[in-house]
């Protein structure tokens, strides 16, 4: 049996249900990103919330006889300033497409639906899929039936398994004083996806808004004088 549940109509004790089998395909498809997981997905949703941008969670997944077949995470929003609607993660981030090698051709079928209704509030889709997944007959048929096309953002990386000696020859000048003043001074903690929870996307949004704020209160005077 075949059945579709949007994330937003659920009870809580189904939304509990609905991570357990996003957590299972998840795994299935090779999806390791940190930002495509229940903590940032929480967070992610106040944000747009709270900037009145949330139009709807178009959040999905597809059950076939208990096994998650395909999963989507979405969310319908419009500009802070303007009425122009997207289907995205929050319009800073893509939204997320999984679909299992073994899905049947009945869930594919569902899926079509699923993407045609998307297309009813929106003509265009921004998504992504895990990097090391494979394009399985489910992404070929999708991509085949709606013409999506790819776009490939190049972001810089830094290579850590070199040695420690080399990583920092190679760190500009500059950046070393307030590096080795910060390690004299400052205690880190790392954040990866085997520890990211709720509460330190929460951290890091309060230190991003205080910081935007003596940025903008900054700029205050200047402006007043000019």
């Amino acid at each position: 049996m075949i059945s579709t549940m949007n994330l937003d109509d659920l009870k809580e004790n189904k939304k509990n249900y609905f991570w357990e089998k996003f957590s299972e395909i998840s795994f299935k498809c090779n999806n390791n990103h940190a930002i495509y997981c229940k903590d940032f997905y929480l967070y992610q949703k106040e944000y747009c919330l709270s900037n009145k941008t949330l139009i709807a969670d178009k959040s999905f997944i597809i059950v076939n006889n208990n096994v998650a077949e395909c999963a989507g995470i979405f969310f319908l929003t419009k500009g802070i300033d303007t009425d122009d609607l997207e289907i995205s993660f929050g319009r800073n981030f893509p939204g997320l497409l999984l679909i299992r090698d073994e899905i049947t051709s009945n869930s594919i079928g569902f899926l079509k639906q699923r993407i045609l209704s998307l297309l009813e509030n929106k003509s265009k889709i921004i998504f992504t899929i895990p990097i090391n997944i494979n394009l399985n007959k489910g992404y070929q048929s999708i991509f085949n039936n709606f013409q999506f096309s790819q776009s490939i953002s190049w972001i810089k990386s830094i290579t850590t398994s070199e040695n420690k000696e080399t990583l920092w020859k190679n760190i500009r000048k500059s950046y070393k004083s307030p590096i080795n003043k910060g390690l004299k001074k400052q205690s880190f903690i790392l954040i990866d996806s085997s520890n990211l929870n709720f509460d330190k996307f929460k951290l890091i949004k309060e230190l991003h808004l205080k910081i935007g704020f003596h940025r903008w209160t900054l700029r205050i005077p200047s402006r007043h004088n000019s």
